[in-house]
């Protein structure tokens, strides 16, 4: 047997070990693309970035997103029900902190940090600063300008999930589910969902959620080429050239 029939041969018999070899070494499977979207029932969706965004998978109950500007962004959206005449929501995402999701279904907290801007004829009233997919609620009062009557504003934030969320609102409860198709080695698409309740006062005392939104965290992981398989394809390819130009003699 020639030496390049030689080398054909153990690499063609040697790649199926060493395929079995790198599925069981591997590592955590990066991120490829991500988005982020709030949708409501009283305005149009809101997109705010994703390109460049980071993160791991590693298997269906395993995954994380790198802290970063990835979702940086600002658009304006139509008012809540309950605010005043020619009103408008400025909504900005100023910067995103690490997140780490785990379990059945796979849940956890990634802090989006940004700012609700509320206007009206384009004039600034006021401004809450909030932290999205993380528990926890922002109240900020204000005057408006119409008389100078006091106003509230306050938003509820929930985590992330890959389940079922639900809002509960003077409408009743609304619920949003998430889906996780991640793989085994921790490929595949992951949306997570985080509720927002967005609350109004004028009139009454004590501030009641009027309105609600869901955030939708759209991940996609995609593996690398594997290294060994890389190798292997190229040492096959050279073996194969070898002996064609050794026909070729």
């Amino acid at each position: 047997m020639s030496p390049s029939r030689t080398v054909l041969f153990a690499l063609v018999h040697l790649m199926p070990a060493l395929l079995l070899f790198e599925a069981s070494t591997a590592r955590a499977v990066p991120l490829d693309s991500a988005a982020l979207q709030i949708t409501s029932p009283t305005f149009a969706p809101v997109a705010l970035g994703g390109a460049g965004a980071g993160g791991f998978a590693t298997s269906p109950a395993s995954a994380s997103l790198l802290a970063g500007t990835a979702f940086n962004g600002t658009t304006l959206v139509a008012v809540v029900p309950g605010t005043f005449f020619a009103s408008s929501l400025q909504v900005q995402i100023t910067g995103n902190g690490t997140g780490n999701f785990s379990g059945t279904p796979l849940a956890g907290t990634a802090p989006f940090s940004g700012n609700l801007q509320l206007l009206t004829f384009g004039i600034s009233i006021t401004t809450v600063p909030f932290v999205l997919g993380r528990p926890g609620a922002v109240v900020r009062s204000f005057m408006l300008p119409t008389g100078g009557s006091p106003g509230v504003i306050g938003i509820e934030f929930g985590g992330w999930t890959a389940g079922t969320t639900t809002i509960t609102t003077i409408a009743g409860a609304h619920t949003a589910m998430g889906a996780n198709a991640l793989t085994p080695g921790g490929a595949g698409t992951l949306n997570l969902v985080s509720p927002i309740a967005i609350s109004t006062s004028f009139i009454l005392p004590n501030l009641v959620p009027t309105t609600y939104a869901f955030a939708n965290l759209e991940l996609t992981f995609v593996p690398e080429p594997g290294s060994l398989t890389l190798l292997l394809w190229g040492g096959v390819c050279l073996a194969l050239a070898e002996r064609s130009r050794q026909r070729r003699r």
